[in-house]
């Protein structure tokens, strides 16, 4: 059996990654997260809300927000 990820999948996998080797509590902002996992700035946003309609991350507002696991 092959399972093919799709763009979308690998990105919210890769955002995953990323956000789970933060240190405990920190927020990583889109771009932060963007940077570290080669991820388009652009279509992070849509991810994110995927991930946060999903429960695995939680969002912080403002200027020192960002998203960290659930």
């Amino acid at each position: 059996m092959r399972l093919e990820l799709t763009k979308r999948g690998d990105y919210a996998v890769r955002a995953m990654v990323a956000l789970a080797h933060a240190p405990s509590g920190r927020l990583l902002s889109v771009r932060r997260i963007a940077e570290e996992m080669s991820i388009p700035v652009r279509f992070l946003p849509q991810v994110m809300g995927d991930l946060m309609a999903a429960g695995l991350v939680l969002a912080a507002t403002g200027r020192s927000g960002g998203y960290r696991l659930a």
